[in-house]
């Protein structure tokens, strides 16, 4: 009889675990999806003529690496006259795309903001030093109050996924995202400060 007690508690804790797990996993997918619907917008309204649009190029040379080229694309809503030059304001940052160089491999990166200019994602896609034509792809999804919900990172060789795995925590470069978000958006409202 004990035995017969101790095995039903044990399938009953197992199903309760998987219970809650699965239900985890669906709030992360439902959140997910909800952040690649904003990244479609955000990705229209990139196109859109009326949405502000500034573009930044550095170009210098790194000791021991050679040129280096940055490049930062902003893209937000603009508050204000309709005469640019006088008053301007940034409403909110919609997306951020940086792309830059060490030496020979390139990297990649996109911040995206949510309607209320909360950052809410973060891609980075690196390439490897190796002769493979290998990629690592990062995907971090955070809720407006800063807190990481998903991670995932993808190793892609020759265009084709070798490797796909969900990170627990993300690491410090998930760590990083929110800071840097934070300061690239300073810095673009700098900018427009006479």
């Amino acid at each position: 009889m004990k035995r017969i007690f101790i095995f039903l508690l044990t399938i009953t804790a197992i199903t309760a675990l998987s219970c809650s797990l699965d239900a985890k996993t669906k709030a992360q997918e439902a959140y997910v999806k909800k952040v690649r619907q904003v990244y479609n917008t955000a990705v229209q309204l990139s196109k859109n003529e009326y949405t502000g649009h500034t573009h930044c190029v550095s170009n210098h040379i790194l000791p021991g690496s050679g040129p280096q080229e940055v490049k930062f694309d902003f893209f937000y809503g603009i508050e204000g006259p309709d005469d640019v030059s006088d008053n301007t304001r940034i409403e909110h940052v919609y997306l951020i795309r940086l792309s830059y160089n060490f030496a020979g491999p390139q990297f990649y990166e996109e911040y995206l903001f949510d309607d209320n200019g909360k950052f809410i994602f973060f891609f980075k896609s690196a390439d490897s030093y190796d002769e493979l034509n290998t990629k690592e792809e990062f995907r971090f999804y955070y809720k407006p109050d800063g807190s990481l919900v998903y991670a995932n990172q993808k190793t892609v060789t020759n265009g084709k996924t070798v490797r796909d795995v969900d990170l627990k925590g993300g690491g410090q470069l998930a760590d990083e995202a929110p800071a840097n978000a934070k300061k690239y958006v300073d810095a673009l409202k700098g900018l427009f400060v006479i």
